[in-house]
């Protein structure tokens, strides 16, 4: 994912720009092995049951404000870029009866391999007597909750 916002502004009294980028991502993954039952005697070699949660999420915001002039008062610019990320990986077994071999495993493996992103920045550029920037960037992630993952993060 790539979310990119962005502000010019130009004046020859004031120039005042603003972005303001907001990604908002709710991701669930799940493998499940519901009721696996291996008839009477049958044995596996090994069993392995593997989720993988991979997002990227590149989020930029950037501005500029410009001030030119005789009458110049000033220049501001304001970027915000944030990242709201809630993710549960999930992998389970239930309901099942499962025999391994010998050396035999069973393996169950969850990953969440995402990466978050959050630029922001700006110039503010004035003749003037004023020229202010402000840049704020978050990332924020958590276990997702509720009925849709079940509780689970």
């Amino acid at each position: 994912w790539l979310h990119i916002s962005g502000a010019v502004a130009y004046g020859t009294t004031a120039g005042v720009g603003v972005s303001l980028c907001i990604a908002v991502i709710d991701s669930l993954v799940e493998t499940h092995l519901d009721h696996v039952i291996m008839g009477s005697g049958i044995e596996a070699a090994s069993l392995n049951a593997l989720s993988v949660n991979s997002l990227t999420l590149v989020n930029l915001s950037f501005g500029v404000a410009v001030s030119t002039g005789a009458n110049a008062a000033g220049a501001g610019v304001g970027m915000v870029a944030i990242n709201v990320y809630r993710a549960s990986t999930v992998v389970e077994a239930t309901g099942s009866t499962i025999d391994v071999s010998g050396s035999g495993a069973i393996a169950l493996t969850a990953f969440d391999e995402s990466a978050l992103s959050a630029t922001a920045g700006g110039i503010a550029v004035s003749s003037g007597a004023t020229a202010v920037g402000v840049a704020i960037a978050v990332n924020v992630a958590a276990a997702m909750r509720g009925a849709s993952c079940r509780g689970r993060g």
